[in-house]
């Protein structure tokens, strides 16, 4: 896996197979020693998409061309990123999942999926992500 600065963008990261790129904010910030909960966040979101990819050798096909496999994958990204936020501020679950339910629902993932489908089918996958990470504990 590498990271890499995505020069000239400065409104997305993105991984494409097993490079992550960052914008050059959040690549600075990543490699400061000290990275931002959003920063680092982002980054579990981006290395989830590189292990998909890793596992399956039609993922960029799929998510390129399937909607519903681009939701899957998405999910379970937006749910790693989230579960990771929460565990420093656990208030704040409702207002992520909102807001990355609103991101997916949004246009620019064009998955013709409403926000409420989105948010419920997100929520769903913190609580799972978040309850099997209790039972490994104990």
């Amino acid at each position: 896996m590498e990271f890499l600065p995505l020069a000239g963008r400065n409104r997305f990261s993105t991984t494409l197979g097993s490079t992550i790129y960052l914008t050059p904010k959040r690549y600075d910030n990543y490699y400061s020693g000290s990275p931002s909960i959003r920063t680092t966040g982002l980054v579990i979101h981006e290395k989830v998409h590189v292990r998909q990819y890793q596992e399956d050798w039609l993922f960029q096909l799929k998510y390129i061309f399937s909607r519903s496999a681009r939701l899957n994958y998405e999910i379970e990204a937006y749910a790693e990123q989230i579960k990771f936020s929460i565990e420093h501020y656990p208030s704040r679950k409702a207002k992520y999942i909102k807001q990355k339910a609103k991101t997916l629902s949004s246009c620019p993932y064009l998955l013709c999926m409403s926000y409420e489908s989105v948010h419920k089918r997100l929520d769903a996958k913190v609580d799972e992500l978040v309850k099997a990470s209790n039972e490994h504990i104990t």
